[in-house]
This record gives C-alpha cells, structure tokens and sequence, in this order.
C-alpha cells in the first residue's frame, strides 16, 4: 500500500465526511481512518507531568 501525506485540516474535514456519509464510503475506510486519527492523537498527546500537581 502506498503512504500519501495530507494536512491534518484535510484528514479531519474527510473523516467528518465519511462519518456522516456511511453509505458513500466502506466501512473498511471509516474504521481504517478512525483507527489513523487514534494513532495520531495518541503519537501527539502531550505528555502528563510525572510530579503530583498538588503535593
């Protein structure tokens, strides 16, 4: 399979389409997209402070 680059401004607009429009699209699409954005925000969350924030 070939890895394409797009903004994530483009990602987010497609994934909000395909979610609203099910019949457009496969499944295999949708899951594989949510499945893509899950990886992203887990890959780009920032990390949480080891130290208690109230000692």
């Amino acid at each position: 399979m070939k890895k394409i680059s797009i903004s994530l401004e483009l990602f987010n607009a497609l994934l909000g389409f395909v979610k609203q429009q099910p019949w457009i699209v496969s499944n295999d699409l949708v899951v594989a997209m949510s499945a893509a954005a899950q990886e992203y925000n887990d890959a780009n969350k920032p990390k949480e402070p080891n130290e208690p924030k109230n000692p």
